[in-house]
């Protein structure tokens, strides 16, 4: 066999692996959307035996995200804070809870273990020149905190302005990790809240079988023994959890939400267990 019709020969059958290929691909997109369609189609007929119906639209999260181990860094926190309030130094106080601030910085902070914090602000460090959210949106950027942009709310409190926003890992929202802006009328005059930790230090997949139709079978439960009433369920999502501990180590803890006209319930992705959003 000459070189030439080799060349033709290998030609030939890499045209027919990629066309084996491309039959594969398209077999398993079908049975996914296939198996898509029937877990949507066996939710609904399940929430309408309980007299419950799903908003139109609503996605079905296959599985939650993993589990995050975060760990302090005093580092971080002092590079992050000396890009509000200017070069800073810190203080141990005692449990874990440290103090920023210096003769050159404009502000003074206290960070503890557990993610908690408070920045005081000396004058005029955050005007608000066009309007309140922009100059909270301007501050959380300079703290490099991520954030829901979705999440961001506007109110009043003791005569002052206050803007709060939920943190975020990964575009999922940390719902019990928020943080208040305070403001007078021309400033931004002090935050306060809860961040988790800068440093990664591990991270953990949720392997079991407790996927949206899982959560749904419990929150259905959940409902039965709790005697609450629920007519449509408008979304379902997965988010975290941040759990602290004083050390400085915390835990992001998936979690399932599945809002209703009743409110919004949590479930924990790893027990299947409802939550509470105050623990």
């Amino acid at each position: 066999m000459d070189k030439l019709s080799v060349k033709k020969l290998i030609i030939i059958l890499l045209a027919l692996v990629n066309i084996f290929l491309l039959v594969l691909v398209i077999s398993i997109t079908k049975q996914e959307a296939d198996s898509e369609r029937l877990r949507s189609k066996a939710l609904l007929d399940i929430l309408a035996n309980h007299g419950i119906s799903l908003e139109d639209g609503t996605p079905l999260p296959a599985k939650c995200p993993d589990i995050i181990i975060l760990e302090r860094s005093l580092k971080k926190e002092r590079s992050m804070l000396s890009s509000l309030i200017g070069s800073c130094s810190y203080e141990n106080q005692g449990g874990n809870i440290y103090i920023f601030g210096g003769h050159d910085a404009v502000g003074q902070a206290s960070i503890r273990g557990t993610g908690d914090f408070k920045i005081a602000l000396d004058t005029s460090v955050v005007p608000v020149e066009t309007d309140h959210l922009a100059a909270a949106e301007t501050t959380l950027k300079k703290l490099g905190i991520k954030y829901n942009k979705k999440s961001l709310k506007l109110g009043k409190e003791d005569g002052l302005v206050r803007v709060t926003a939920t943190c975020t890992y990964r575009k999922h929202d940390i719902l019990n990790a928020k943080i208040n802006l305070y403001f007078s009328d021309s400033q931004l005059l002090f935050l306060t809240g809860r961040r988790p930790p800068d440093i990664k230090t591990d991270s953990v997949d949720v392997n079991n079988d407790l996927d949206g139709i899982a959560i749904v079978m419990n929150f259905l439960e959940y409902i039965r023994r709790s005697g609450q009433v629920c007519n449509t369920i408008q979304g379902i999502t997965t988010e975290y959890f941040i759990d602290s501990a004083t050390i400085g180590d915390c835990t992001l803890t998936p979690v399932w939400c599945i809002e209703t006209d009743a409110g919004t319930f949590y479930f924990d992705g790893v027990t299947g267990k409802a939550r509470s959003l105050e623990k």
